[in-house]
């Protein structure tokens, strides 16, 4: 192909792309004005340039927004409360919001840096470090109580709920079941690398680890034993597992590209050259699609990868709660 046919080709595809973006976006913004009132809340994000919460219905639309200053990370319960990460102004730490399902603030927790949120039924699981501390904790937050020490250890990076247990990984590639109170070590596993995420299996007591440096997905058994390792080809740093299916999401932060690995690590699905860059979050959706989060919209993509109507508006989105 000539040099000029070349560059109008490109030219063509680069058009297409924006414009099938501008049309998912663009819809999605036609929704909120002809679909009134909005369905029940399916989803919140946090909008850490904009200092807001959204919540949004199935179909992406705005149904309610809290003002908050910093948001960073956010998960949410089946009740519908929500424990909200958020940076602290002029002072380093962070701190921890507990909402009601109305969006009403219940209490805030001082925290020093958290490196990992996530839930475990009505309770939040949390890594929290300080900066040139040799420790790092474990700890949870459950409704109408404080603080609870689960495990201390330096390298802590990552924390999940598993049947009637807490998982832990760490920065020199440890895996740690421990009992719901942290009490007991009930079995370990060496992975190498470093566990920068850790998430449940289908299989009762089974657990997802990403290793991020080492570029590996790994699907371990409940005796923490290898099932099966899949080679990335980038360093991701968030797993987006689908309920109750062997089949997790990844993306490659700050780029364009987003993958789906399905039962034994098979690659099911890749999806490069998004019509935005910046990528922050990847959440599983609804009927196997994907919710994508950049700085400033939500790309939606169906079971095929194929973009589906989105929402934008935003000013730099870092977090997705279903």
């Amino acid at each position: 192909m000539l040099d000029g046919q070349a560059s109008r080709c490109w030219g063509w595809c680069g058009m297409g792309a924006l414009a099938a973006l501008g049309v998912a976006l663009a819809f999605g913004a036609l929704r909120r004005t002809e679909l009134a009132p909005p369905g029940a809340i399916a989803l919140w994000v946090a909008d850490r340039d904009a200092g807001e919460l959204y919540a949004l219905d199935s179909e992406l639309i705005l149904a309610q927004r809290v003002a908050l200053a910093r948001p960073l990370d956010l998960v949410r319960s089946a009740s519908g409360r929500l424990f909200v990460l958020r940076a602290r102004s002029g002072t380093p730490g962070e701190w921890l919001d507990e909402f009601d399902a109305q969006g009403r603030c219940l209490r805030e927790l001082e925290l020093r840096a958290c490196l990992d949120l996530q839930l475990a039924g009505e309770s939040a699981l949390l890594v929290d470090a300080g900066p040139g501390s040799a420790m790092r904790h474990a700890l949870r937050l459950d409704p109408d109580a404080g603080l609870l020490l689960l495990a201390s250890a330096p390298a802590l990076r990552c924390i999940s709920p598993s049947l009637d247990s807490i998982l832990l990984g760490t920065e020199d590639g440890r895996v740690e079941r421990r009992a719901s109170d942290g009490s007991v070590v009930l079995a370990n596993a060496a992975l190498g690398g470093g566990v920068v995420d850790l998430a449940p299996t289908p299989e009762p007591g089974g657990v997802f680890a990403l290793d991020g440096p080492g570029r590996r997905l790994l699907c371990l058994a409940p005796d923490l034993g290898l099932r099966w390792q899949a080679p990335l080809p980038f360093e991701a740093a968030h797993l987006g597992v689908v309920e109750g299916e062997e089949r997790v999401w990844l993306l490659e932060a700050g780029a364009r590209r987003v993958l789906r690995y399905g039962p034994g690590g098979e690659l099911e699905l890749e999806r490069d050259n998004l019509p935005l860059t910046g990528l922050t979050r990847v959440l599983p959706w609804n009927e196997g699609g994907a919710l994508v989060a950049a700085p400033g919209a939500i790309l939606a993509l169906d079971a095929r990868g194929h973009l589906a109507p989105g929402q934008g508006g935003f000013n730099y989105l870092v977090a997705l709660a279903r």
